[in-house]
């Protein structure tokens, strides 16, 4: 797990000027919490590569860039290659010398053995650059599920990347995008980036700059092939042996490892299976204590009501109590979210994202401050393999729809909210984002069974595919590595666990009246006390939400952010946003629509007055007020 950040230029005719070679090791500096055990770099007349370095193979000798024998391959790696050993032993027979024992050297030789198309067999989590030097051509790539974050940005025959988003907006022309706020005020996050020419490299995707241009590969997606002569037995029993096999293989060598719970089943569920395999682990929890929240505190439509703590502890505390394992728990409170809350939001690695995971930076830095675990485990992947949210539900979308079904199940904004917010026109631009992104999904959707399996299926494949990235993958990577930093691995979505639920009959795992039917099985037979089995599904960052209307303290935080003189008071067609807040109150979801006019407020102060960045902010967005103004 590190940083990488770099540039290129794709005109063979055209070094890169020299000015670039300097900004980017600023953006090194920026990015330097993601790798804080060793920095590296490489340059010539049209590359250069820049890595910060957070070492978890090969503690020795992981050395970065890694150069190849011959001069012509230069890479840097971003993340674990878990099957290393494996693909070593295959290079060694082709008469390839492998001089260290870490991943990234296994990188390097394996382009030069297969070219691009080398990711299709890499078992990990990654973001990668390779330079080409005899080909002209740079090559950026990403894992399967794009746990591993990269931005590129590309423009007059250049090409940048990085690891975290913010730091491309030096490249850019600094102009908001007016789709992707939308998007940010639908979805929740948007597909792309708020800048305008910072691009997420899809999951499973690989890039290629070169003197024909940047074009983009996918080299794995899921495929929905049903196996119907699977019993719901013999499923059940694949499913424990695949994630026992997944927690194996996530385990690493040379570091200690922890897991991050919940108190909710998925994570519970991962630590007993890792219990059962005798592996010494830690675990972690975190828990906000003082959030004042009434029998009437307002929730969200996905999920119970909030118990009366707001947090998940007590039912963390359950389930170390009957592990072996050393329990570590860290209670914080509403002045620490306040003290927080601006480096997080300005360290989401792919911008603003409504549902901040705070508690995983609590997690990560206690687990990188005390003891020292270098990696952790987590239970992502479980809701969205196993339809655990109302949104992955296929009853509740109309007969088609995906996009505009998630948009109206997850009510972040109104209809009418945004109009107000981006002018009138936006219900009709956003329905023709809608149609163009489930275009896009049954473009790439692979899959087979009934009308009722397809359905379920291709909801699963947009959930991965398109929301799972940037909505909760990238967001935990981004608080795990300014929290620690720690590397966070999931194995729901490792390569055995995946290949069972991509083939598994839906029936088998969910029904009519239960979600995540399987995990639930699984949950049992693993060991997991059954007050968690049965407990309400609960949303940890809900108590965040409530703060606007329940703590003196954090009101007055966000009105400082939110009144006349706000940022966002030039990008949105509010004078004063925290009237509008005010004027919420009492109303449905009301903190929901607080809350994302407070993370965008905060991301625009964090981003556009980055001292990495120097410039005004009201400057560098004043140009999207008058678009707005036009569009009227």
């Amino acid at each position: 797990m590190c940083s990488i950040n770099g540039g290129f230029s794709y005109s063979r005719r055209e070094p890169l000027p020299e000015h670039f070679f300097g900004e980017h090791r600023e953006v090194a500096e920026a990015l330097f919490h993601r790798g804080p055990d060793g920095t590296g770099h490489f340059q010539d007349p049209f590359c250069v590569l820049l890595v910060n370095q957070f070492k978890i193979t090969g503690l020795d000798n992981n050395v970065q860039p890694v150069v190849s024998d011959c001069g012509r391959v230069v890479s840097v790696l971003n993340g674990e290659i878990y099957n290393y050993r494996e693909l070593n032993c295959e290079l060694i027979e082709s008469g390839y010398r492998i001089r260290s024992n870490c991943d990234a050297e296994t990188l390097n030789k394996l382009y030069l053995a297969h070219g691009p198309e080398c990711f299709a067999k890499i078992h990990g989590i990654f973001g990668a650059a390779i330079y080409d030097s005899r080909e002209h051509r740079l090559v950026l790539a990403r894992d399967r599920f794009g746990q591993i974050p990269l931005f590129y940005s590309a423009a007059g025959g250049h090409l940048h990347f990085a690891s975290e988003s913010n730091p491309l907006l030096r490249f850019t022309s600094r102009e908001l995008d007016q789709d992707s706020l939308l998007q940010y005020f639908s979805f929740g996050f948007s597909f792309d980036h708020l800048v305008k020419g910072i691009k997420r490299l899809r999951p499973g995707t690989y890039l290629i700059a070169d003197r024909d241009g940047i074009r983009e590969r996918t080299f794995w997606r899921p495929v929905f092939q049903i196996d119907h002569t699977l019993s719901e037995r013999e499923t059940q029993a694949q499913a424990l042996a695949t994630l026992q096999t997944g927690v194996r293989d996530l385990t690493p060598a040379e570091v200690d490892m922890g897991i991050f719970v919940s108190g909710g089943i998925d994570s519970a569920t991962v630590a007993k299976v890792a219990e059962a395999q005798g592996s010494q682990f830690r675990l972690f929890t975190s828990g906000l204590i003082d959030a004042e929240l009434g029998p009437t505190s307002p929730v969200d439509s996905d999920y119970g009501p909030v118990e009366g703590t707001g947090n998940e502890l007590a039912y963390a505390d359950t389930l170390a109590g009957g592990c072996q394992f050393e329990y570590i728990r860290r209670e914080f409170r509403v002045a620490d979210v306040i003290e927080h809350l601006r480096r997080m939001v300005g360290h989401l690695p792919g911008g603003p994202v409504m549902s901040t995971s705070f508690p995983a930076f609590y997690f990560s830095a206690l687990g990188a401050r005390s003891r020292a675990t270098r990696v952790n485990m987590t239970g992502e992947g479980g809701d969205e393999l196993h339809a655990g949210y109302l949104t992955c539900q296929p009853d509740k979308y109309l007969p088609g729809e995906l996009s505009a079904g998630l948009v109206r199940l997850s009510d972040f904004t109104s209809p009418d909210e945004r109009s107000l917010f981006l002018g009138k026109g936006s219900q009709s631009r956003l329905h023709d984002l809608c149609t163009m992104v489930d275009a896009n999904v049954d473009a790439n959707f692979q899959g087979d069974g009934t009308l009722e399996e397809l359905t379920f299926n291709r909801l699963r494949h947009f959930m991965l595919s398109y929301v799972f990235t940037p909505h909760l993958v990238e967001k935990g990577n981004g608080m795990a590595m300014l929290g620690g930093p720690t590397e966070l691995r999931m194995p729901y979505l490792s390569d055995s666990y995946i290949d069972l639920a991509l083939k598994a009959p839906p029936k088998y795992l969910r029904s009519a009246s239960q979600r995540k039917l399987l995990l639930h099985t699984l949950s049992r037979q693993a060991g997991v006390p059954e007050s968690i089995v049965q407990r309400p599904k609960q949303r940890t960052s809900l108590p965040y939400y409530n703060l606007f209307y329940t703590d003196k303290k954090f009101r007055e935080f966000a009105s400082g952010c939110l009144d006349e003189r706000s940022l966002l008071s030039d990008v949105i067609h509010l004078k004063n946003p925290w009237a509008y807040v005010e004027s919420l109150r009492g109303t449905r979801d009301a903190h929901k629509r607080a809350w994302s006019l407070l993370i965008l407020e905060i991301w625009l102060q964090e981003t556009f007055n980055n001292p990495h960045f120097p410039s005004s902010a009201r400057e560098e967005i004043g140009t999207t007020r008058s678009v707005l103004a036009a569009r009227g």
